[in-house]
């Protein structure tokens, strides 16, 4: 990120500084013409944190500056992560080799330092994927200001970024916020961790399609929610959690599997041709063979990945639910669909099925023409 873009974002994330920031355009030198004393300690200590690379650039240039000099020599590594620390090592060094006094920390500070890293949170909460896969995923985190930042995101684990909001608050009225969540007790809402949750951000934009691009705010703010690739998703945790009690077998499985996707799915694609093209194979056929050839549009290999993926992150939900045996079931379900398989079985029969119906219902005809297979099963 160029030092013009970090200092963009540092003007909306100090919203009290900002009209000291903005009018430098990205200027270095304007910079120490426009912001206060305690303005470019607050600026310096925000780079720090959160663009390191950035705070290296205007310190290189800063070092020319008187003002810039007093700035940099009284900044203390307080709070910062380890590489805000090491750019401003090698700043101080280039000031003592210049003959400048480096402000040291007195004891006070340091208690100060350490109630402030207390104070420092950052937790989630994530919902069922709903009848079409969709998730809501909040996150809030501390900032460096001594304000929240609350991020509010629909996800599909399976597609993508669906919506994506953000805003800045104040940390009581974060934390107020979480004290209700957690005190609700809102079966519809379980909490996550914070990297778990960024994983499953970043791991769902990472399947956005060319139809439906990522939206811009979510592309503004995705560099918070970097994360190792090998960091679980929730969906992932509660797979490891789980591994080593057993699964049950697989026929009692795909009987659970089938259930969840009868009470909470279908889960079905979203591709509007694809859909047409499966109504279309149905055409005015109904029961099993409606399923049957609906089935050899729908079930596919990125289908199935996409259906999987929901699976995967449902079971985490469950899991904190005290829902066990569903959440098993879906990963049982998620195994199940990461073989190559020209059968699904009975659960592809309930996924195919469940899409006929959402689309029927959808367009208006209804679910009768689908669910008349019972009736026609009934009558042999």
């Amino acid at each position: 990120m160029s030092l013009a873009e970090a200092l963009e974002r540092a003007a909306s994330d100090l919203p009290a500084y900002a009209d000291e920031i903005r009018p430098a355009n990205g200027d270095p030198y304007a910079l120490l013409s426009s912001l206060s004393e305690e303005g470019a300690g607050c600026l310096l200590t925000y780079l720090l944190t959160e663009e390191p690379d950035a705070a290296a650039e205007l310190c290189g240039d800063w070092i020319d500056s008187e003002a810039g000099v007093q700035a940099m020599a009284a900044q203390t590594e307080a709070g910062l992560p380890k590489p805000g620390r090491k750019v401003l090592r090698r700043i101080h060094h280039r000031l003592r080799t210049s003959g400048i006094e480096i402000v040291s920390a007195a004891p006070e500070p340091v208690v100060a330092r350490l109630g402030k890293v207390e104070e420092d949170f950052a937790e989630g909460f994530v919902s069922l994927p709903d009848h079409t896969g969709v998730q809501v995923a909040f996150l809030v985190e501390s900032r460096p200001n001594r304000s929240a930042r609350i991020y509010e995101v629909l996800l599909d684990p399976g597609l993508g970024i669906r919506k994506f909001t953000s805003f800045e608050t104040s940390r009581s009225e974060a934390k107020q916020f979480l004290r209700s969540a957690r005190a609700a007790k809102n079966e519809t809402l379980v909490p996550v961790s914070a990297q778990a949750l960024r994983a499953l951000y970043a791991r769902s934009a990472a399947l956005q399609g060319e139809k439906d691009p990522l939206p811009r705010a979510y592309i503004e703010w995705r560099h918070r929610f970097e994360v190792p690739a090998s960091t679980e998703t929730p969906g992932e945790e509660a797979l490891s959690a789980l591994a080593e009690q057993g699964l049950p077998a697989e026929d009692e499985a795909q009987l659970g599997a089938v259930e969840v996707l009868e009470r909470f799915g279908p889960w079905g694609p979203t591709d509007a041709d694809l859909l047409k093209d499966a109504l279309e194979a149905a055409g005015g056929l109904s029961g099993e063979e409606a399923v049957r050839e609906a089935g050899k549009v729908l079930l596919s290999e990125a289908v199935s990945a996409s259906l999987a993926a929901r699976f995967r992150e449902a079971s985490y939900v469950f899991w904190k639910q005290g829902e066990e045996k569903h959440s098993k079931s879906c990963q049982l379900a998620v195994k199940f669909l990461a073989e190559s398989r020209s059968d699904w079985g009975s659960l592809g029969e309930a996924f195919v099925k469940g899409v006929l119906d959402s689309i029927r219902r959808a367009d208006g005809a209804g679910p009768e023409a689908a669910d008349s297979h019972a009736t026609e099963e009934g009558d042999h």
